[in-house]
């Protein structure tokens, strides 16, 4: 990995170690605040980063034609270590509330902006795939070792005697991660939107300037409206979606599932080693998808990725002499949701691409369209006689100009101070945010909804007893549920293959054979 893939691995990575690093610590603490376990407060302090974190994707779009993608990532990194604080000198339910919600605004900051750095700095799709597969596992290693890592530097933190204050140790573990975080994304990635220096120039650069500015300022003023107007964008948005639901309702559910297939013998130490299967698996299997995925086609990958995410209520098979079996299906869950994210950021990128050559072609053909109206118009109006010498003056004139902007384009050539392309895309250097943080948005929606209508599915359905019969269980009824869905949704992976939309990358390709 280079050393922007690494300052954007480092910044993922702590921020999603910090999202889980909570997970075995947030039961002691609130016994130690109020004396016993509030799971309706637990839940409602977990859930809380994923609904400022949907609030906050909602205003990236405003946020990013203000900021850079540089400062937006420092600045979601500023707010995850605000939110270390006030887990380490704050108490009870307001403050681990408030920290949580801090943390989600973080999140949305970063996780729009980091791959948005990446999209600006690799344009083939190829390399955006190997690059943000990789940059993407510091996601899947933070939710694989934060809670290790917290449960660890907690009993620590206990060891040492600290008592109330066990907690300082691991969330003092995350403030240093962020400034190193912050330090490398400083350091390591050199901002390709430099400020245009004040030099005089002439009067063809200030032209050019001008209208460079105006395609650019077409491009990076879209709305999210005009973005999701775009059918492959919105497939994509409701492929993010879809994905995480999949993945995230089988989380609430399944313990509670193993619990009674084993008549109460089971414990967190147990779900905790059988839900690391997946993360690992994640953290295999998405660079490897990342780099080679083109080969076969992303949409197909991700069709492939949902289909067998799909088949997780499989995991019923393993009765309770097998049930650490449960692995391998847990293992192969993570396997597709490796496959999914993997292609769907550079296909994000990619079809907001192709959205902004159609609106580049559609302005051209306005304009073309208005110039032939208005010779129209002169044409009708002018009298026989003057049409002769103006069509000689207008001839003049296109060969003045054309002489003229010769010369200047000559200048330019020449080494004077022009615009270069990289000042010109000073003013959409944000271009990618919008679109990805629609993907943020909908990646959180999933993962919000998803154990709410498993939760209430799972209390809804009448089934047997797990231990009686797991297949009439209420259990694997929500699983079907969830895998009919699951199935149904992986069809709208094949509409951002289609190749009335892919045309451009279709020519590449042969032109590469």
């Amino acid at each position: 990995m280079n050393k922007a893939t690494v300052a954007i691995f480092s910044a993922l990575l702590a921020d999603y170690v910090m999202v889980t690093i909570i997970v075995p610590i947030i039961n002691d603490l609130f016994k130690i605040d109020y004396g016993k376990i509030d799971e309706f407060r637990v839940g409602f302090v977990y859930s809380m980063k994923g609904l400022s974190q949907l609030c906050t994707g909602l205003l990236i779009g405003k946020i990013s034609d203000k900021l850079q993608l540089k400062l937006m990532t420092q600045l979601g990194l500023t707010f995850d270590f605000i939110a270390s604080l006030i887990y380490i000198f704050g108490r009870k339910f307001p403050s681990y509330m408030t920290a949580r919600g801090i943390h989600g605004i973080g999140s949305s900051l970063i996780a729009s902006s980091s791959f948005s750095l990446l999209a600006n700095h690799y344009k083939t799709d190829e390399e955006r795939g190997e690059i943000m597969s990789k940059a993407g596992t510091g996601i899947a290693c933070g939710v694989l070792f934060g809670p290790v890592l917290g449960g660890i530097l907690y009993s620590l933190g206990e060891k040492m005697g600290l008592e109330s204050y066990a907690r300082l140790v691991p969330f003092a573990f995350c403030s240093i991660a962020d400034i190193l975080a912050i330090s490398g994304v400083h350091f390591f990635i050199n901002s390709p939107y430099r400020s245009i220096k004040k030099k005089s120039k002439t009067l063809s650069s200030s032209l050019e300037l001008d209208k460079k500015k105006k395609s650019t300022s077409s491009q990076k003023n879209l709305s999210n409206w005009q973005i999701l107007k775009y059918v492959p964008i919105l497939a994509l948005v409701y492929l993010s979606f879809a994905g995480n639901l999949e993945i995230s309702y089988i989380e609430p559910i399944l313990p509670n599932y193993w619990m009674k297939l084993t008549d109460n013998n089971w414990n967190t130490l147990k779900s905790g080693i059988l839900f690391g299967f997946s993360p690992l698996s994640y953290t295999i299997f998405m660079p490897i998808l990342g780099k080679y995925g083109y080969k076969i086609g992303r949409h197909h990958v991700i069709l492939i990725g949902m289909i067998v995410i799909s088949f997780l209520f499989l995991i019923v098979i393993p009765n309770k002499s097998f049930i650490y079996s449960s692995a391998f299906f847990l293992f192969m869950m993570g396997c597709g949701s490796g496959a999914i994210d993997s292609s769907l950021q550079p296909m994000l990128a990619e079809a907001y691409d192709n959205l902004l050559e159609r609106k580049k072609k559609e302005e051209k053909l306005v304009k073309e369209v208005e110039m032939d109206i208005s010779d129209d118009k002169t044409e009708t109006s002018l009298d026989e006689k003057n049409i002769v010498k103006l069509t000689i003056d207008i001839v003049d004139s296109k060969e003045d100009s054309a002489a003229t902007l010769e010369l200047e384009e000559k200048e330019t050539e020449n080494g004077q101070d022009e615009v270069t392309e990289e000042e010109v895309e000073e003013e959409a250097h944000n271009k990618y945010t919008r679109v990805f943080s629609l993907g943020n948005m909908a990646m959180n929606v999933g993962f919000i909804t998803g154990p709410l209508i498993s939760s209430f599915l799972v209390a809804l359905v009448d089934g047997d007893e797990p231990n009686v019969n797991r297949f009439n269980s209420s259990f694997f009824k929500c699983c079907l549920i969830f895998a009919a869905f699951g199935l149904l949704s992986s069809v709208v992976a094949i509409i951002p293959g289609l190749k009335r939309y892919r045309r451009e990358k279709d020519k590449q390709i042969n032109q590469q054979q």
